[in-house]
């Protein structure tokens, strides 16, 4: 391959620029990637109103109303893992990132 010498007219002028292509329009079957994506909403609300009534109750125990409390510590000793496993079925079945 020999190497061409030009000059700056030349190269400057618009008729050796060669043609550009044309620009087709294309569907794209692919969307844009966000990282917040992978964050479930209703997972961290299930998560956020369990520790909220963790919170509650040992306020209640600290605050002089251990009856309220011991009572809603005896409904949450079922309730957690309840939710606890019902939370991770909801993360695993409805997570896209996960399948």
């Amino acid at each position: 391959m020999k190497t061409q010498r030009t000059t700056i007219k030349e190269f400057l002028n618009p008729g050796n620029k060669k043609a550009e292509r044309p620009f087709y329009k294309t569907r794209t079957y692919s969307f844009a990637f966000n990282p917040l994506m992978l964050f479930d909403p209703t997972f961290f609300l299930i998560g956020a109103g369990v520790v909220l009534v963790a919170i509650l109750e040992k306020q209640l125990a600290g605050n002089g109303f251990v009856f309220i409390a011991a009572a809603l510590d005896s409904i949450l000793k079922i309730a957690f893992p309840i939710v606890a496993v019902g939370s991770m079925i909801y993360l695993f079945s409805h997570s896209s990132f996960l399948l």
